[in-house]
């Protein structure tokens, strides 16, 4: 057989009893093939071993509905399994590490023998031991069916055999046979070629320098004849002569005024760090930071630039922080090794220069997307956002004037849900920061425009307000949380962040946790996602906050927002405070009615659990903020929280879609259930 199985086929009314013997290897490929052909429908699945790690036996049951299955028709159901269906009194046995195929009779079992489920037989006949016998070769392996490889077999079998055509194709580009030819100029041999220009013809080395004029940063292959191998060679060393830098100002042509050369430091993401010159324009007063700048080089310093980051690198970097969640150390020194994968140590080190430059690019870029470089327009359209704030808003969350309907207000309560913000709030220990002598004046350079405060403000926060939770802990959840072990924040100036976001995921507001997490943190965190949207205080749409610790903090949450936050105190007087509905079965049993979302009215299905979702993503550059200044992490946490809610922008229709049509058939399976019931009961 095949797969080196026996099928057992037992029909009765309404059920078939299907035995399967061979290996374990055997039967969960078995398993694997009806499940994935989904036919017929299983209901009953059981794998039964006589020894560990010899014969198993899988024992199926299929429910024929409404209908007889005869032995016929469920032949042919089957054989399209690999031709399973052998005789019914033979089996072929396979011991693990010793391959033998061995034929036996078995005893016919009777299939109106009493059993547990009706047709089927009383148990699964007990194998016999075989003994090891002669080894088999192990190219002579179970071959399986066609339908059961997958797409990725089937194409490395095709590949199997242009694997030596390809590495000979790869070979081939350590040569050219043009080498040595006359040049298209009739001036000189062709003797450099480019690798990062596709299809490229090599050229002399005149001519080589003229057609990258405006690919300054690409690699020249030098022949040569000497040694036998190419040479590779900087743009400005090609041409022998020391003479020629990089021209800027004039869009790649040579300046008539251009300066002497200066050594300088490029990076690019394709090609790596270059040690070049560039000759700068003196034809008119743009310094040498601006003519940088128009070429699309972002230098490291301002009055005398030595090192320049290309635009593309630092937008390929960022890509790839906020995806992968690479440091700024491992990317650079990824591009070291691209460029030299020998001698790493001889290239440059411009780590410090770019972890300087990559905080400030991912500032301007969101200046330049949220509108901040044309004048006041976004100010000027959403009036009741703070100025010149730079955070990506949740689009389907309530918000005046931009996607409420004027009169909103005068909405039936049983349908106010649907005007009711709701957010969840959650700590978390994994982005801290090590307590370090660290500059004063190293500050977050978004100064409180995005997501966390600034700086000033909460340190006067936290000399102001008391941190310290001073209610009685009543509630088992509270006891665990007080009793936690605090070693873990030794010798740390921040313990962690909490974070406020919305029922659709999108960080709304984060404070840093100073020790833990207190009531006073979270109430900056609410404090900060309220005034994200203001609303006309007569016109405030309903609040629900969901927070593990709410049994604790909901408690005098009014008196101390009277006094600390008097202006959204109305805000907290008329919200509503939940659990999230897994947490909450961890606490006193009186939380549970209090505090559970199932117990509200108009909550819809808002669990609360979704607060735990970003945190995922945000560990993974833990490991990274906890050693940056104080500042340096701010802007980190606030880039990566800014993609992360961009990223859910980009896939919330698909998703609110998705969750439309998963109601539709919810509530069309309730009502056909509550239909069913109401005509049991007539």
């Amino acid at each position: 057989m095949a797969l080196g199985c026996q099928l057992e086929l037992w029909a009765a009314n309404d059920f078939v009893l299907l035995l399967f013997f061979g290996t374990s290897r055997r039967m969960f490929k078995l398993l694997s093939l009806f499940k994935k052909r989904r036919s017929p429908v299983f209901d009953y699945c059981s794998l039964h071993s006589e020894k560990p790690h010899s014969l198993l036996s899988l024992t199926i049951m299929a429910t024929a509905k409404r209908r007889k299955i005869t032995k016929n028709e469920l032949q042919r159901n089957t054989s399209q399994f690999s031709n399973l269906n052998a005789p019914k009194k033979t089996f072929t046995v396979i011991n693990n590490g010793h391959k033998s195929i061995r034929t036996q009779t078995l005893p016919r079992i009777s299939p109106s023998a009493p059993s547990g489920f009706p047709g089927a037989p009383p148990m699964v006949p007990a194998l016999p031991d075989v003994p090891p016998t002669k080894t088999l070769n192990e190219d002579h392996d179970v071959d399986f069916s066609e339908d059961t490889r997958t797409q990725r077999a089937k194409l490395l079998e095709e590949y199997a055999d242009l694997f030596e055509p390809a590495a000979q194709l790869i070979m081939r580009k350590e040569a050219d046979s043009r080498i040595g030819m006359q040049c298209s100029c009739n001036d000189a041999l062709r003797e450099v070629r480019c690798l990062e220009c596709k299809q490229f013809a090599p050229l002399c080395r005149s001519c080589w320098v003229r057609a990258h004029r405006n690919q300054p940063l690409h690699w020249a292959h030098v022949w040569n004849s000497v040694q036998g191998y190419f040479q590779r060679h900087d743009i400005s060393t090609v041409l022998g002569s020391d003479s020629y830098g990089i021209p800027l100002g004039h869009d790649g042509d040579v300046c008539p005024r251009a300066s002497k050369p200066l050594h300088m430091t490029l990076v690019d993401n394709e090609t790596g760090v270059h040690a070049t010159k560039v000759a700068f324009c003196a034809c008119s007063d743009s310094n040498k930071w601006r003519q940088l700048m128009d070429a699309d080089l972002f230098p490291a310093t301002v009055a005398e630039p030595q090192t320049a980051f290309t635009f593309g690198t630092l937008r390929h970097w960022q890509l790839m922080t906020l995806q992968s969640k690479i440091t700024a150390y491992d990317y650079i020194r990824a591009l070291r090794r691209k460029t030299d994968n020998v001698f790493t140590g001889n290239v440059p080190d411009v780590y410090k220069q770019f972890q300087f430059v990559s905080r400030i690019w991912p500032l301007l870029e969101a200046e330049k997307r949220f509108g901040g470089l044309h004048g006041g327009g976004m100010n000027e359209k959403y009036p009741r956002r703070p100025t010149n704030n730079l955070m990506v808003y949740c689009p389907a969350c309530p918000e005046a004037d931009v996607n409420m309907e004027h009169g909103w207000e005068n909405t039936p309560q049983h349908l106010m849900h649907l005007h009711t913000i709701y957010d969840t709030i959650d700590g978390n220990s994994k982005t801290g920061n090590y307590e370090k002598n660290n500059d004063p004046n190293d500050v977050s350079l978004f100064a409180g425009r995005a997501y966390m405060p600034e700086q000033k403000r909460h340190e006067h926060y936290l000399r102001t307000v008391p941190q310290l939770q001073k209610e009685k802990a009543t509630c088992n959840h509270l006891k665990v949380e007080n009793s936690a072990n605090r070693a873990k924040f030794k010798n740390m100036s921040v313990t962690g962040n909490v974070n406020v976001q919305c029922s659709h995921i999108f960080v709304c507001s984060s404070v840093d946790m100073k020790g833990g997490e207190n009531h006073a943190t979270v109430d900056l965190g609410v404090k900060l996602r309220v005034e994200s949207c203001h609303f006309d205080k007569d016109k405030r749409p309903p609040r629900v906050f969901s927070y593990d610790n709410m049994c604790s903090l909901a408690v005098h949450i009014v008196k101390r927002w009277l006094l600390y936050h008097k202006d959204d105190a109305d805000v907290v007087e008329k919200a509503r405070w939940t659990i999230p509905a897994c947490h909450v079965k961890n606490h006193h049993e009186g939380c549970d009615y209090l505090y559970c979302y199932m117990y509200k009215m108009c909550m819809g299905h808002f669990h609360g659990e979704t607060a735990e979702y970003g945190w995922a993503v945000f560990n993974a550059i833990g490991p990274s903020v906890l050693q940056m200044s104080n500042g340096h992490r701010i802007d980190t946490l606030i880039m990566h929280y800014g993609d992360w809610n961009w990223r859910k922008v980009v896939g919330l229709a698909r998703q609110l879609l998705k969750d439309l049509n998963d109601a539709k058939v919810n509530i069309g399976m309730e009502l056909d259930g509550s239909f069913t019931v109401c005509r049991s009961k007539q």
